[in-house]
């Protein structure tokens, strides 16, 4: 007989995702309560190509590129780190080989980026809230902030919401002519997608995300949040277009709409589905591993909640298959 762990049911897309950020199959397994083995097996069966001895050789920095990046242009060493696609700790080592002096610390503690009115609830800071909930990461022992994602809409969406600019978009191009530049990483490394990265420490911003409820290593520990009934939906949209999809349920008779909702904390889950229930009416979703799912008519529902204007930050791709459906 199998153990029961290998029935394990984990998307594709949440497997793909913490293997990107670089956690090894035996730390996602510890996430999951699973053996290596059984993440190993889900990978296979994904077709989800796994890390070389190559991926891990050590880059080689040189102490002008250090320079430049960490005394000249003032990023600290989780930016340079993504920019140069290697661990934090190779940059931490290469500075102390060249002889570069860490900032002291605490000297992020005073930086603000996010405007102090954009911090207010708003349709734009619920959705920015959803997407930290998502595709967002608080660290720990700092007051930096990461917004990592595949998709470049969403990082657009997220500086937008905070009036933020991307450096790579001219000011001319860019809604907001007083949006606040800011650095806009890119890494890849093969066979893995393009991943776009926006990482800055303000301590006000940190403090007003961590009120609300959002806390470092989320992944399974993330309970209900403080989101105000007005602005929930707003949330839940950010948080769909970070964790979310629709699909299609084939059936003999009639197709019908799938909406779903993933993450690794179930009173997550039961917060979202408790309260869609209540100000959505959208009951008839249930709770299997870690997906939260609508189908059919309260899949249906829940998109006229989460699409209830025109000209929302939303990610366009999701809003039109459920248009489409519509």
């Amino acid at each position: 007989m199998k153990h029961r762990s290998d029935y394990v049911d984990i998307p594709r897309t949440l497997l793909e995702r913490l293997y990107a950020e670089g956690l090894t199959q035996k730390e996602i397994g510890k996430r999951f309560g699973v053996t290596e083995g059984t993440i190993k097996n889900r990978m296979a069966e994904y077709g989800i190509k796994t890390r070389t001895a190559q991926d891990y050789l050590r880059l080689d920095i040189p102490k002008e590129k250090l320079e430049q990046l960490y005394v000249v242009e003032g990023r600290y060493a989780p930016e340079i780190a993504a920019i140069l696609g290697c661990a934090v700790s190779a940059v931490y080592n290469y500075m102390e080989r060249y002889g570069i002096p860490r900032r002291p610390l605490g000297s992020d503690k005073t930086k603000r980026f996010v405007p102090e009115q954009n911090l207010a609830w708003s349709a734009e800071f619920a959705y920015v809230v959803g997407l930290i909930a998502s595709d967002g990461n608080l660290q720990t022992g700092c007051n930096e902030v990461r917004m990592v994602s595949t998709d470049r809409q969403i990082v657009d969406l997220y500086c937008q919401c905070l009036g933020l600019r991307p450096n790579d978009i001219a000011e001319g191009d860019w809604p907001d002519q007083k949006a606040v530049p800011i650095p806009l990483l890119q890494s890849q490394r093969p066979p893995y997608k393009r991943q776009y990265s926006v990482i800055f420490s303000d301590h006000r911003y940190r403090a007003r995300l961590e009120e609300i409820g959002l806390i470092p290593n989320k992944s399974l520990a993330l309970g209900p949040l403080h989101v105000p009934d007005l602005y929930f939906r707003d949330f839940l949209r950010g948080e769909f277009d970070g964790d979310g999809c629709w699909s299609v349920a084939r059936r003999p008779k009639r197709d019908t709409l799938l909406g779903l909702f993933t993450s690794g904390s179930r009173p997550f889950l039961q917060w979202i589905q408790a309260t869609l229930d209540r100000l959505g009416g959208t009951r008839g979703g249930w709770i299997r591993n870690i997906e939260l799912r609508y189908q059919g008519n309260p899949a249906e529902q829940l998109g006229r909640f989460l699409y209830y204007a025109k000209d929302l930050p939303c990610l366009s791709r999701k809003r039109d298959k459920w248009t489409a459906w519509m």
